[in-house]
């Protein structure tokens, strides 16, 4: 080999080499520089696992801040098949405990997998016997769940959630963008042979816990409304029931419930809320818009005497009975004794239009706009639609279907002076920080009547059970008026059932100065169907039980407690107060509110202007910021009640 050719071949060696290796160093440089987050990446993929936190869902209140819907956690029991050896051992152990079907079970834990749920959020109970058992390839993992410290109470209402904990029927579904929360994520460390575990250190983002909803319920007048229906339905073997409380002067709901009897038919509906999808005909209770339209027009005088046809009258196209027979009434008495026949003379006089006009201004006909869902308009033809029948026979409350929702807002109308009022049953939302998102107000859709004529009304209201067709609704304490109601519920097809009729009652308390206006229905009871003898009983017996059992008042002005006032004068006037036997900071500073209910604590606080969030129930077990901080500046006050 030449010398030049050997410098030749040394060159190439050098040359490659240094290729080489400015290959190598070109390729850490990309690896180490370039790509450093991307390899990065793929690198902590292998040894790291992001799962998803949970938020806490949010909580339901009645008015009172009783605490109706709740959040939890409970055990749900996972596997993973891969760590499982002896799945028949460990499949007949666990179906013993979970009282499944052991075959099922074992096949699913030969499954070729890594995970997979046995039975979610079961008793804690249950788990402590898996635990027990020591079976392996079998884990727990807490889940969020919803528990209802007055078991079905109000179920109609506040609905459900499935088992991902996502609202699927009423206020759960309604308002589940507000209650569901922002889920957060944390980063795992997957540990050979143990699964996954957090480290110190590792990336986390908190969940933003759901917001918190208070109701426009009030516990007590609806446990009041569920036991007396329920009783009534068995009393009469009425098929099934419902009852709606709303508050005149502002339209929140204050009770609503339905319950089935034995006689329930599967198919007439298990799962719609009735009290706004059910469609029946008022009946009588109408009578108060036909009486409505001819005293604001001035048609009638309450005096002016009727033929009543000793109880039949023929009309020429149709021929109308009464259930007594009177040879003359009075408009007066004509309501008090629900003369179908007084009543359908007096729709001649008011006309098909302005009756129609009247039924619409009272919100028959359309839908009320209630924070639920489910609602239905009924059926309010016009009066190009009209038979010659028709204005008689509507005039006492046949050929058309209403709600519930909207027979109560309508007499609701009359006791508060002639206003109809929007129905609601959200009263305020808060987030996780306390702090209002939402504030219902009172709303008025338009004015049906004129103060004066809504007097007379009231007056006319409360002779029919002082004197005529409802005694049998009369209160022992108060006053009450109302009407009552016999008419037909409506078939799916449109049509009007011949076998179910409906017994109602629609009235409200004081007579003089209401403050609830409440209906009763009856479905097909047994027996007497008249509403004042069968649905006017259940409103006495719901209102005067409610007296004792409502959290507030219900017939007078609503007040707050008088420590609470005496704590927010001495405040104002610089001095400390008591409230029981707590002691009150000094003013500007946070008080002791351990102790007191959380109701009553909240309550205290949001008076002088505190945020406050409720955690647990009961009584207050511990406060943040604790007593004599300064409450100015400060943004939240966690009370913290006993665990649920």
């Amino acid at each position: 080999m030449t010398a030049k050719s050997r410098t030749v071949r040394v060159r190439v060696v050098v040359v490659g080499g240094l290729a080489v290796w400015l290959f190598l160093l070109f390729s850490l440089f990309r690896i180490q520089i370039v790509k450093h987050t991307h390899y990065n990446t793929l690198a902590s993929r292998q040894h790291e696992k992001p799962v998803e936190v949970p938020a806490r869902r949010g909580n339901v209140f009645d008015r009172n801040e009783e605490l109706l819907v709740g959040s939890s956690s409970a055990p749900s029991i996972i596997a993973n098949p891969s760590q499982i050896e002896e799945a028949s051992v460990v499949g007949r152990k666990l179906a013993s405990i979970l009282k499944c079907d052991r075959r099922s079970l074992t096949r699913r834990l030969r499954e070729d997998r890594e995970f997979l749920y046995v039975e979610r959020k079961v008793a804690p109970a249950v788990w402590s016997r898996i635990e027990e058992a020591s079976l392996p390839g079998v884990y727990s993992v807490l889940e969020k769940d919803r528990v209802y410290p007055y078991g079905d109470l109000a179920s109609h209402i506040l609905g459900r959630t499935n088992i991902d904990n996502v609202g699927i029927e009423g206020i759960e579904r309604q308002y589940d963008e507000y209650l569901s929360g922002t889920p957060g994520w944390r980063v795992l460390q997957k540990v050979p042979t143990r699964g996954s575990r957090a480290v110190a250190g590792s990336p986390f983002m908190p969940p933003v816990d759901g917001s918190d909803i208070e109701l426009t319920i009030d516990v007590g007048l609806q446990s009041s409304a569920e036991m007396e229906l329920e009783r009534a339905i068995a009393r009469t073997d009425a098929q099934w029931g419902m009852v709606l409380a709303i508050e005149p002067s502002t339209g929140e709901i204050l009770a609503m419930t339905e319950k089935t009897g034995a006689r329930f038919r599967a198919e007439d509906g298990a799962a719609m809320n009735h009290c706004l999808g059910a469609q029946f005909e008022p009946g009588s209770t109408f009578k108060i818009v036909t009486f409505a339209a001819a005293l604001e027009q001035g048609v009638v005088e309450l005096d002016e005497i009727f033929d009543a046809g000793g109880g039949k009258y023929d009309f020429g196209y149709y021929k109308l009975r009464d259930s007594k027979e009177h040879d003359s009434l009075t408009v007066r008495e004509a309501f008090w004794y629900s003369s179908n026949i007084v009543t359908a003379q007096i729709a001649n006089l008011v006309g098909s239009e302005d009756l129609y006009r009247y039924a619409r201004k009272f919100g028959f006909g359309s839908i009320t706009g209630v924070d639920l869902p489910g609602e239905v308009a009924g059926i309010l033809r016009k009066p190009v639609e009209w038979s010659g029948r028709s204005l008689g026979t509507i005039s006492i409350g046949h050929e058309m279907t209403v709600n519930l929702v909207q027979l109560v807002s309508a007499f609701a109308a009359i006791a508060n002076g002639g206003m109809l009022m929007e129905p609601h049953v959200v009263r305020e939302i808060r987030d996780a920080n306390g702090n209002a998102v939402f504030q219902a107000e009172p709303t008025a859709i338009r004015r049906v009547l004129r103060p004066e004529t809504a007097a007379t009304l009231r007056d006319l209201l409360a002779g029919v059970v002082r004197e005529g067709t409802s005694k049998k609704a009369a209160l022992d304490r108060w006053d009450a008026a109302g009407k009552s109601g016999t008419a037909q519920m409506l078939n799916d097809d449109g049509s009007f059932s011949n076998r179910d009729y409906v017994s109602s009652f629609v009235g409200f308390v004081p007579a003089g100065n209401p403050k609830i206006a409440l209906a009763v229905v009856l479905v097909d009871p047994d027996g007497v169907s008249a509403g004042g003898v069968i649905a006017g009983p259940v409103f006495r017996d719901i209102l005067t039980r409610a007296a004792t059992s409502m959290h507030s008042d219900p017939f007078a002005d609503v007040r707050r407690k008088e420590a609470i006032r005496t704590w927010i004068a001495s405040s104002d006037a610089g001095e400390p107060a008591l409230l029981g036997a707590a002691p009150i900071a000094h003013p500007g500073t946070m008080p002791d509110v351990t102790g007191l209910s959380l109701r009553e604590a909240r309550r205290l606080l949001l008076a002088q202007g505190v945020p406050v969030r409720c955690q647990g129930v009961g009584t207050v077990t511990a406060q943040q910021p604790e007593p004599g901080a300064e409450i100015e500046g400060a943004s939240l006050c966690i009370l913290k009640g006993a665990d649920l």
